[in-house]
């Protein structure tokens, strides 16, 4: 009969918000907007505006690629000097 199972389904039910309320370690998923747990980990998030940072490195990664040129010419002309 299934009847003998029906005490399982109390206890499943309510299990389940036993494990989430109390074994959780993560937290509930959910964070209510008046909730302040997560408000000082956005205030650490850094603030970027992430055109001018890539407009950074690109004109860093021009200025890399003119002072590897200069490297190069330096060396070739030291070798030309030393023969």
């Amino acid at each position: 009969m299934p009847f003998c199972f029906a005490w399982l389904f109390p206890f499943m039910f309510f299990g389940f918000f036993i494990y989430m309320f109390f074994f959780n370690k993560k937290g509930p998923s959910f964070q209510p907007p008046w909730n302040n747990h997560e408000k000082p980990y956005r205030e650490k998030a850094p603030k970027k505006n992430y055109y001018e940072d890539t407009n950074k490195e690109i004109e860093l990664q021009k200025k890399v690629q003119e002072l590897e040129q200069d490297l190069e010419y330096l060396r070739r002309r030291l070798n030309e000097s030393e023969n």
